[in-house]
């Protein structure tokens, strides 16, 4: 498909027109091509009464490879971040920011891409030991530079069953929490709703819904065959 559309095409200029209610597709000129950064955060450490996740690591690697071959990332701003600790985690996106900075001072557009990998509970991502709420989530990536912010979170706290991101019943994550991150120019993807369940796949070597969410955006998901894949589409 060559360059999945520069990038993807949720993280170019289409959407935030689509989502925020823009001009027309007709009458808006061509936006400038923005700069993409990547931060993917794989989690693999159980929290209390979870399991080790075993492939949370490489569905963000495989993530990383496809927003190079596919979304045109530079590969030096597709940052990877593994079992980090919640002040890891947060000192990255930070990073991020500082970066997202210096292109708002030279008055060029960017756009970020976050991708969590592991386990979560109701309204927090689980880092081993640790929580990082969902509310604080917000506050850090809200506080970025970005013009545009996609939040992918293949995570799921519901379930007790071998390979469930998660072991112990609660409120749904995907629903009401990732309902709390809504905000102009931000849009969230999130692998389960109340009814699902985010499983890992000994046959895939990863999590169903990352692996179909890059099989959509390697080309099955183009419904209308158009050579672009958008984020409705995937």
């Amino acid at each position: 498909m060559g360059q999945l559309v520069a990038r993807l095409s949720f993280l170019t200029g289409l959407l935030p027109l689509l989502l925020l209610g823009g001009p027309s597709l007709a009458s808006a000129a061509p936006p400038a091509r923005p700069s993409a950064h990547a931060l993917l955060v794989a989690s693999h450490r159980p929290g209390p009464g979870q399991a080790p996740l075993r492939f949370a690591g490489q569905d963000a690697s495989r993530v990383a490879a496809l927003l190079v071959e596919l979304g045109g990332y530079p590969a030096d701003q597709v940052r990877q971040l593994t079992d980090p600790t919640a002040a890891e985690l947060l000192a990255a996106l930070r990073a991020q920011g500082e970066a997202l900075a210096r292109h708002r001072a030279a008055d060029e557009p960017a756009e970020l891409l976050f991708y969590y990998s592991g386990h979560a509970r109701a309204r927090s991502l689980t880092l081993g030991e640790e929580e990082l709420p969902l509310a604080r989530l917000r506050q850090e990536v809200a506080s970025l530079q970005a013009d545009f912010t996609l939040i992918v979170l293949d995570a799921c706290q519901s379930g007790a069953i071998s390979g469930v991101k998660g072991a112990q019943p609660a409120a749904d994550f995907s629903s009401s929490s990732v309902a709390e991150l809504a905000a102009s120019g931000l849009a969230v993807m999130a692998s389960s709703t109340g009814s699902e369940l985010s499983q890992e796949s000994a046959t895939l070597a990863g999590s169903f819904f990352t692996h179909h969410l890059l099989a959509g955006l390697r080309g099955a998901a183009d419904q209308d065959r158009d050579g672009q894949v958008s984020l409705h589409e995937a």
